[in-house]
């Protein structure tokens, strides 16, 4: 009998296991951050980055981060994107909201600070295993963006 539940308590411990094993499988192959240590994101401070793809067989995710103070100015941002993706260079501007029409600020957040994701590009497949560059910029009307924290791209494999 005592044999019969440590074999059950070891089953149950196997699973739960294997269960968190797979949950915290990684499926990010990339991940650049700006931090934005004054609150101000100028013109001038674009996020640039270079990462390799290597198994041009899987689809990725290219997922944007932004997270900002809850005193941001505006509704939403617009960002111009620049990468090579497609195996040409390529300029993007992009509008992201981040609150709806009432203001309320889209995303997670906690105290004053919110957090959005953003796809930029779903189940994308890469032609060629080399290296993409890729650069973010903001692109509003004010030279300097008030109330932002940081911004990241990060590229998932969609196998996990």
């Amino acid at each position: 009998m005592k044999n019969e539940k440590l074999k059950g308590i070891k089953i149950i411990i196997i699973f739960f296991g294997l269960l968190v094993f797979n949950s915290c499988s990684n499926k990010e192959i990339f991940t650049a951050e700006m931090k934005i240590d004054n609150g101000k994101w100028a013109y001038s401070e674009p996020l640039k980055g270079t990462f390799e793809i290597k198994d041009t067989s899987q689809s990725y995710d290219i997922q944007l981060n932004i997270n900002h103070k809850d005193d941001y100015p505006f509704q939403n941002i617009y960002l111009r994107i620049t990468d090579d993706f497609t195996g040409t260079t390529v300029t993007d501007t992009v509008n992201i909201n981040l609150a709806d029409e009432y203001g309320v600020w889209s995303g997670k957040g906690i105290s004053k600070s919110r957090e959005l994701h953003s796809i930029l590009r779903k189940s994308f497949k890469f032609k060629s295993q080399k290296k993409y560059n890729f650069s973010i910029e903001q692109f509003s009307r004010q030279d300097s963006l008030n109330g932002m924290r940081s911004i990241e791209l990060i590229v998932l494999n969609t196998k996990y």
